[in-house]
């Protein structure tokens, strides 16, 4: 599959999933002396702000198997899936010291208090390619002065990167941030525009679970080339005789076999839920990959675009459960043997 590209990949993405397998390890891995377990908190503190949509996955996900723990009669099957109440408040407290200390550093760093900028201005991004925006504006700019109004019938598609965008008219990133929250919080409060709001972002997210495609690494920018002239000289000729520079990058058969995996783990999901043959720890895991392939599906879909690196971070996590469950398989047969 895509994992070692994200890897190698001079990109994020690749702290997204390792976020998520922390997460995990914090929720249902089986008591680990105070070392390791401290090694890997620090890790997944490290980890979280390395990408601006790691935090409300996690989050969220938290959020899910909190809400199934405290809240349904589902307490019982956690409990023998070895998840306690303890690793939930453990992992939250630090999803939250995460968020907390990027907002510090930003802050000391003359800064504001805030984990990140711009995530309204991608979500009016998205409002627009919904086509949201278009009825909002028809019907409000008769009573409300915004100034995104005098562009109403010229809104591009690509609201964030079009040079047309009216929001490089409107203030750019910075300054028109109070504008569009306004006006996202007036759409997502009001049940007219929350309804198709609601039912994109469905779409959306189905959409975005299914796209994985790895290989989103095209020919460098002259910028790029640029860059690694003047400031990594020495590797410059290997660059641009490179197979990403001369465009021969080829990943028709990993995207193939990495669909293959994809349908054998989804049917093989299926069967196991049902099976009592598969340890319940595993069972865990599956579901706990799943929802969170789906989150960040919903994470990015909606708020930022449907787009194949955002899927393909976290599709290669899938096999996980899989590969545990055989090697346990293996195991017992060696222990049998014994």
């Amino acid at each position: 599959m895509g994992a070692s590209f994200e890897v190698g990949w001079l990109m994020a993405d690749i702290f997204t999933p390792v976020s998520i397998l922390l997460m995990g390890l914090v929720i249902f891995s089986k008591p680990l002396k105070n070392a390791k377990f401290f090694a890997i908190s620090i890790m997944l503190v490290l980890a979280l702000p390395m990408h601006n949509s790691n935090f409300y996955i996690c989050l969220t996900l938290l959020l899910i198997i909190g809400f199934l723990y405290f809240l349904t009669n589902l307490r019982p099957v956690f409990k023998r899936a070895g998840i306690a109440p303890k690793r939930i408040f453990i992992a939250l407290t630090l999803i939250l010291a995460s968020n907390i200390a990027l907002s510090t550093i930003h802050y000391l760093y003359g800064g504001e208090f805030k984990s990140s900028r711009g995530g309204i201005i991608f979500l009016m991004g998205n409002v627009v390619e919904m086509g949201i925006i278009d009825q909002y504006l028809n019907e409000q700019c008769s009573v409300k002065n915004y100034q995104l109004c005098k562009y109403k019938d010229s809104i591009p598609n690509n609201f964030l990167w079009d040079a047309r965008s009216p929001m490089r008219k409107t203030g750019g990133w910075r300054g028109s941030e109070k504008e569009y929250k306004a006006i996202l919080k007036d759409i997502l409060t009001t049940p007219r525009y929350l309804k198709p709001f609601i039912s994109s972002s469905i779409i959306l997210t189905l959409k975005q679970f299914a796209v994985f495609e790895t290989g989103e690494a095209s020919k460098p920018w002259r910028r790029v080339n640029m860059a690694v002239r003047d400031y990594y000289y020495n590797d410059f000729r290997n660059f641009v005789s490179s197979d990403q520079s001369l465009e021969k990058l080829d990943f028709s058969i990993i995207n193939f076999i990495q669909n293959i995996i994809f349908g054998i783990c989804i049917l093989l999901y299926l069967i196991g839920f049902g099976s009592k043959e598969i340890e319940l720890k595993i069972k865990g895991l599956a579901l706990f990959l799943i929802i969170a392939a789906l989150i960040n599906a919903w994470v990015c879909g909606t708020f930022s675009g449907v787009f194949p690196r955002y899927q393909s971070r976290v599709v290669w996590l899938l096999p996980l459960p899989i590969f545990l469950h055989l090697l346990k398989l293996r195991s017992n047969k060696i222990f049998h043997k014994i």
